[in-house]
């Protein structure tokens, strides 16, 4: 695995996306570590326990909380 990672290198291509790659996900990483403003943990934490749709109703209430019957 570290010859291929080290061949790899060597080709600039390459080793352009390998960094790119590495750098994006420190963004995101730190990105996830950003509080966002006016959101309670709690409150959160809360509606994940009291709803059965977990991440989907979660999602549904950040998006404005419609809800349609089809």
């Amino acid at each position: 695995m570290f010859s291929t990672l080290k061949n790899a290198w060597k080709i600039p291509d390459i080793r352009k996306r390998i960094i790119f790659t590495v750098l994006m996900l420190l963004v995101i990483r730190l990105g996830s570590s950003i509080p966002v403003p006016y959101m309670d943990k709690q409150i959160i934490k809360d509606i994940f326990r009291a709803t059965q749709g977990g991440v989907l109703e979660f999602l549904d209430l950040m998006a404005g909380g419609t809800k349609q019957i089809w």
